[in-house]
């Protein structure tokens, strides 16, 4: 059945059957492979409009399950490394779209944040998204606090870039006005619900 659908020179072998292929076809997960060495070559020249495409294509290759309904060490091997190159290649379209802003910029968070749900323990996501938002100008001010308060000398804990998403969760949520950041007061240099961001209650007195 093989041969007839495939043809009698793509299948060798009658217990055991091989598929040999020509030189020219295109195999979707070596595809996958190559277009995300070749995004993230392109990232690295800062040719982010060049990296945008082989991005997508490793990331549409890859969200497709290899070898749906079968099992096997190999096939959870491959599915292991086409997991990775699936983060890899999010990465890099996050970062393309980040580099070309402008109107790609709604889709540099859109992929930050897909990043950080599906690696949680990954900076590079968080930093992404923390960049992609900065650049739509919506907490460009968070961030320059946050940062401002990591140089705090004598802190026990610094905050880390998930205790700064948190936080800016909670200036969302609870609608805190620009106003209230931009504050130079020295009597209210501490930020509004600092708690998202400052674990350590001696660091809290040492910021007070």
């Amino acid at each position: 059945k093989l041969r007839k659908v495939l043809g009698a020179g793509l299948v060798e072998g009658r217990s055991g059957l091989r598929l040999r292929l020509p030189s020219d076809a295109l195999v979707d997960v070596e595809a996958a492979r190559r277009a995300v060495h070749t995004a993230e070559s392109q990232i690295a020249l800062a040719h982010w409009r060049q990296a945008w495409a082989p991005a997508q294509v490793a990331m549409f290759v890859t969200e497709r399950e290899f070898l749906p309904g079968e099992e096997g060490p190999w096939i959870e091997d491959e599915r292991r490394q086409l997991t990775a190159i699936a983060l890899r290649a999010l990465q890099a379209y996050a970062v393309a779209a980040l580099g070309t802003g402008g109107t790609e910029l709604p889709a540099a968070v859109r992929a930050g944040r897909r990043l950080v749900r599906l690696a949680p323990l990954h900076e590079s996501g968080h930093q992404v998204l923390m960049q992609a938002l900065a650049r739509e100008g919506n907490v460009a001010e968070a961030l320059r606090i946050f940062y401002d308060m990591r140089k705090v000398p004598g802190l026990k804990k610094k905050p880390s870039t998930s205790e700064l998403l948190d936080w800016l969760k909670l200036l969302l949520a609870e609608d805190i006005p620009p106003e209230a950041l931009h504050s130079t007061d020295r009597k209210v240099l501490i930020p509004p619900l600092h708690g998202a961001l400052l674990k350590n209650e001696q660091d809290v007195h040492l910021f007070e």
